[in-house]
């Protein structure tokens, strides 16, 4: 909602996606704020039991609103959803993906926070767990580290600054990869994410848990929480080895803002939605892509 603190000498035509309180303050911050740059022309209530009051029009039919939208040119469409509502995101997602407009997500992050109890669970998991995995792949370890070693000279692990729970920092562990000299070992490395299997040590550190959002460098996240709406909300808990962004295509570099939304909404709808048992399907889509991963080498 940053932009709408600026002023643009053309207005933005935009359609608002939500439900309830937040979905209405949103419409009115926008007609209250004349010289937002934005007007609302449709608004999609998507709980119609709960009224909205808006001076654009509001539907609560898809496709009268789809239609609505597009006659009106509206360069922008703004989801203001839950994030339990993932489903209606997706559609709208998936409805608008060919035109010629920008996606912004505008989570309901009021419940997102994980209780003290079950921030005290995660950890304790955590850390037998990356004890477990530790023992499990020593032999890996040293073979990859004697590997590395071998190939090229200097430092076997790589330290990287990144950006953890409450903003903290701290050094994220890799096996170096990345030197022009490590060539197919490397290359090997990258391919099959085995590189990343010091940050174990990160997690017994308590840096890093086994399951959370992808940690960036601290410059990455200055840039993204001031262009990305609710990227600061990731950090109310621990970076993850692996996540729901990361199985579900959205890992590594993102070069597009909207790939980082993309990747955001993802993590967003983990925070509100997690369990042990969506962990536990986590690590084993990781684990099952991963083996993948090493035979198709």
């Amino acid at each position: 909602m940053r932009d709408m603190d600026g002023s643009l000498a053309k207005l933005s035509h935009v359609a608002v996606v939500g439900c309830g309180h937040h979905c209405e303050s949103i419409v009115r911050r926008i007609e209250h704020a004349g010289h937002s740059g934005f007007r609302a022309i449709a608004v999609f209530n998507a709980s119609p039991d709960i009224p909205i009051t808006s001076l654009a029009p509001v539907f609560d039919d898809f496709d009268a609103f789809v239609s609505h939208a597009r006659e009106q040119k509206v360069h922008e469409v703004w989801l203001a959803l839950p994030l339990l509502q993932d489903k209606t995101i997706l559609r709208f997602v998936n409805e608008f993906r060919a035109d010629l407009l920008n996606m912004r997500f505008i989570p309901d992050v009021r419940s997102l926070a994980l209780s003290q109890s079950a921030l005290l669970q995660k950890a304790i998991f955590d850390r037998l767990f990356a004890l477990a995995a530790l023992i499990a792949v020593a032999p890996l370890l040293i073979g990859i580290a004697i590997a590395v070693k071998i190939s090229s000279p200097g430092p076997v692990f790589l330290r990287q600054r990144r950006k953890g729970a409450d903003g903290g920092e701290f050094n994220i562990l890799k096996f170096r990869s990345m030197h022009p000299h490590t060539g197919s070992v490397g290359a090997f490395l990258r391919r099959t994410s085995l590189d990343e299997l010091p940050q174990f040590f990160n997690v017994l550190r308590g840096d890093m848990s086994i399951v959370g959002p992808p940690p960036h460098a601290p410059e990455h996240d200055d840039l993204y929480q001031q262009v990305v709406q609710g990227y600061t909300y990731r950090h109310r808990i621990k970076p993850g080895i692996t996540g729901w962004a990361q199985i579900n295509g959205f890992r590594g570099e993102t070069d597009r803002i909207d790939k980082m939304e993309a990747r955001v909404a993802h993590d967003l709808y983990y925070l509100g939605n997690w369990s042990f048992a969506l962990d536990m399907r986590i690590i084993l889509k990781t684990a099952l892509e991963g083996l993948r991963s090493i035979n198709a080498y």
